[in-house]
């Protein structure tokens, strides 16, 4: 359902919102990620314009399912956010980007029983560095040594497509951090990628490795920006993602960090194609805002 009304009250702490709307008063949730998203423009006396959907509890009884425009107090109805910009907003960073590195890593996962004692640690990286033109400046596919736990859980060994000898043979953590660290000095890339697990891996290992961040590290989260631009209202897989876009792999996935870091590049591809209006739109939408 789709409405149009007048903030009269938002209780931060539960969440709920007051909406003043076709002479009826809606009292509507909001889920933490919306809240947390859009909370600076959520402001009594401001116009929203909104899709709800119905919860499964009670009270209240309706949630918001997107926020499509949000208006200011003033005649002029001056709009403060709407769905229109940040499609916009994405397309100027997508097209804004000289150098970009597509990243992933793989961690050791935590063994079949409890032990408070284990730290994931990154395993295995691998990252492509292109241009604007797509010319492929750099590939990178390496394994790393464990620190704290050197014996991987059969738990890692099952899920990921790599065994004990690779690791064992592999990079020490500062031997790989330093070629990446000359790569983004070098290349001063935007790092490009999917969710946030990346990026809190990396933190983590700088602080398992006594590392200080290279300066100038620009992340990109590409799955945030498809959940803010096509509304998604979960995560959307990378390889479900990689296959909206008319790719199929010839295997099951491997979770291979340089398999993964190329179909993130080829999802990026995708998406600034159809912001660019260059291929038709894939993604399911709610409602066009």
């Amino acid at each position: 359902m789709k409405i149009y009304g007048r903030i009269q009250a938002l209780d931060d702490k539960q969440r709920i919102l007051t909406l003043a709307a076709h002479e009826r008063v809606y009292r509507i949730y909001l889920e933490r990620g919306l809240f947390a998203r859009h909370m600076m423009h959520l402001q009594v006396g401001h116009r929203v314009l909104l899709t709800l959907a119905p919860r499964k509890q009670r009270t209240p009884k309706w949630k918001v399912q997107h926020i499509h425009k949000i208006y200011g107090q003033n005649p002029r109805n001056r709009i403060v956010f709407s769905q229109k910009s940040i499609v916009s907003e994405t397309k100027e960073l997508l097209n804004s980007m000289r150098h970009m590195m597509f990243l992933d890593m793989e961690m050791s996962m935590h063994p079949y029983y409890l032990d408070k004692h284990f730290t994931q640690e990154i395993i295995q990286v691998g990252y492509v560095i292109v241009d604007h033109h797509n010319h492929l400046l750099k590939r990178v596919s390496t394994f790393i040594q464990p620190h704290k736990h050197p014996t991987l859980s059969k738990r890692t060994l099952k899920f990921l497509s790599l065994s004990q000898s690779d690791v064992d043979n592999g990079v020490t953590f500062k031997t790989f951090y330093d070629e990446f660290a000359h790569d983004i000095k070098t290349y001063q890339p935007a790092i490009i990628v999917w969710g946030k697990n990346d990026h809190i891996a990396l933190k983590e290992a700088l602080q398992i490795h006594d590392l200080k961040e290279v300066e100038g590290l620009r992340f990109v989260n590409l799955l945030q920006l498809h959940k803010n631009v096509f509304l998604y209202k979960d995560d959307l897989g990378l390889l479900k993602a990689y296959e909206l876009y008319g790719h199929q792999l010839e295997h099951t996935q491997k979770h291979d960090a340089l398999e993964d870091a190329l179909m993130t590049y080829k999802i990026f591809q995708g998406m600034k194609d159809v912001l660019n209006k260059k291929r038709p739109n894939p993604h399911p939408r709610i409602q066009k805002s």
